[in-house]
């Protein structure tokens, strides 16, 4: 018989239990890295989302703004408060509230605020115009200038 097959040979299980636990570091590495990535893209979805409705909310506040500078060609007595909204299917609503107010016979002013809401977040803008008529003519209000302000 060889006295070689009745001993353990160190060196080979050695090898393999450092194989094993090189295997396991890595894959706990890797599972690491992964889920940092994961985590990285979804900050960075939610930060372009955020960014995207303080645009979108921008963009609605002017709309309010424009809405009654029209309302103020036709009848530049015209004075109030309105909302314009909507929602679409993604659970996103969309309002403005606009305010317009006469300042003297020729001046007015209108604020507008735009409200987004998604999920649990909301974002808000507010955009003032003062606006200055030519008051010889009748009814209709002829703009004859306008500034607006981010408040």
């Amino acid at each position: 018989m060889n006295k070689k097959s009745f001993f353990i040979d160190r060196n080979n299980d050695q090898s393999g239990i450092v194989a094993l636990i090189t295997a396991v570091v890595m894959v706990i590495f890797l599972f690491s890295v992964g889920m940092l990535m994961i985590i990285e893209g979804g900050t960075s979805i939610f930060s372009s989302q955020v960014g995207n409705q303080a645009d979108q909310a921008q963009f609605l506040a002017e709309t309010g703004i424009q809405d009654a500078l029209i309302k103020l060609a036709r009848d530049k007595n015209f004075t109030g408060s309105y909302t314009i909204s909507e929602s679409d299917p993604v659970l996103t609503v969309k309002k403005v509230d606009v305010n317009v107010a006469t300042i003297s016979g020729s001046t007015s002013v209108v604020i507008a605020t735009s409200t987004i809401t998604r999920g649990g977040s909301v974002v808000n803008r507010t955009i003032r115009a003062d606006v200055i008529f030519d008051t010889s003519v009748g009814k209709e209000g002829k703009i004859l200038s306008f500034t607006k302000t981010n408040l």
